[in-house]
């Protein structure tokens, strides 16, 4: 199996993994490789959607199925599958979405705390 590849079907690990991100998304890195296989790095907004998508507006082309590493904290670090691209661009971006193989557990944003917890 390629390096870039994960099983559709998240390891019994990955599944009982949960990342608290507050609703109006969270500030994160992602990393991965374009559609040309150049290595990318970008901070960009997370928008959570439900328990395993999200959805990120990135400068480079990324290919469908491309597994990209998301860095939310120094401590917190998850992989996820680019599902889906949008056809047209938004700000001079392409928005992806990507599903995680951990859960993520949406919460109402509270003041003062947009840093992400894992369980």
């Amino acid at each position: 199996m390629a390096q870039d590849q994960k099983p559709e079907v998240p390891s019994p690990a990955d599944a009982k993994r949960v990342i608290t991100i507050p609703r109006d998304g969270v500030d994160v890195l992602v990393r991965g490789l374009t559609a040309t296989k150049m290595p990318f790095l970008e901070k960009q907004l997370l928008i959570p959607l439900d328990e395993r998508m999200a959805t990120i507006l990135v400068t480079p082309v990324i290919d469908p199925g491309t597994v990209v590493k998301i860095v939310f904290s120094e401590t917190v670090t998850e992989e996820a599958k680019v599902w889906s691209i949008s056809q047209t661009r938004q700000a001079s971006k392409w928005r992806i979405w990507v599903r995680f193989y951990c859960t993520i557990k949406i919460k109402a944003p509270s003041p003062g705390a947009n840093e992400p917890t894992q369980t």
